[in-house]
């Protein structure tokens, strides 16, 4: 069984990278139910292996760059 945990750092996750460089992550995490931002870094962290600012820097391109004109 996925605990709600599980699927709300599942969902954080797809948000950061959907949203790139424009995603805030605060408001990320305050939207899939993670009130305390400190906490989620760590949860997130402990699942993904990486802090959630990096997710973030690998997501989506800001409109009109080609993800091939992003730096690494």
């Amino acid at each position: 069984m996925v605990s709600l945990r599980a699927v709300r750092l599942e969902k954080a996750r797809a948000e950061l990278r959907r949203l790139g460089s424009q995603a805030n992550i605060g408001e990320v995490a305050r939207s899939c139910g993670f009130p305390h931002v400190g906490r989620f870094a760590t949860d997130y962290r402990r699942a993904f292996g990486e802090l959630p600012s990096a997710t973030k820097a690998s997501g989506a391109a800001p409109s009109g760059v080609a993800p091939s004109a992003r730096g690494p």
